[in-house]
């Protein structure tokens, strides 16, 4: 420790002794060396550290600021309250991976709605499904097996709607991506790749923000 405070002496000393900010704080070169070298004898590291912390300070020094990453989300959300009810409608949608928003006006997109104490899950296609009441899907977690359901459609036969929401919430919280296919009532296969990372965090916080 004391070592590696000496080598910062060494070079922060030409640094303030050439500022023009020390001489305003009435601190001339000399006044700096002496205290430096006042404040490296210090044998209690702890004290060191703190004693230059506190003559940087007086020099008018400061730390560099820590880079914050930003934390990028893949999934969107959409809190509102209902004008007729009052009740709260939380709406979470992560898109497909391979799709681009800026060049599709409308992409697939797998979605939780909360409503009070209601969730339920859907995967909207983008793709007229028929007009079935129920299409199979298949879906894989990750690298884990893949599963095999029969799911409701929406009334717009472009989404289909999970049997069991709560269940498949359960499996999104533990996972990071969905590959998810859906079969038309022709029989045609529909895939699409969900990012799915970091929802149970993100569902916590912005549940509980209200």
């Amino acid at each position: 420790m004391k070592k590696v405070i000496c080598i910062i002496m060494l070079i922060i000393f030409p640094l303030v002794a050439q500022d023009k900010t020390t001489e305003k704080k009435g601190m001339k070169a000399t006044e700096i060396k002496e205290r430096l070298k006042s404040i490296y004898v210090i044998e209690d590291d702890s004290e060191r550290l703190l004693q230059f912390d506190t003559f940087c300070t007086e020099l008018g020094l400061k730390k560099p600021e820590k880079k914050q990453t930003p934390v990028s989300s893949n999934w969107s959300i959409n809190d509102n309250k209902d004008e007729l009810t009052g009740e709260r409608i939380v709406v979470f949608t992560s898109i497909d991976t391979r799709k681009d928003n800026s060049i599709y006006s409308s992409v697939p997109f797998v979605m939780i709605r909360h409503t009070n104490n209601i969730v339920d899950v859907s995967v909207y296609t983008d793709e007229f499904l028929g007009m079935n009441d129920e299409y199979k899907v298949f879906y894989k977690f990750d690298e884990n097996e893949i599963v095999s359901e029969v799911w409701n459609s929406s009334t717009t036969s472009k989404a289909v709607f999970s049997p069991q929401p709560k269940q498949f919430i359960e499996k999104i919280k533990e996972s990071k991506k969905i590959v998810f296919r859906v079969l038309d009532s022709a029989g045609t296969e529909h895939t699409f790749v969900f990012n799915i990372e970091n929802f149970s965090s993100i569902e916590e916080k912005t549940i509980k923000s209200n």
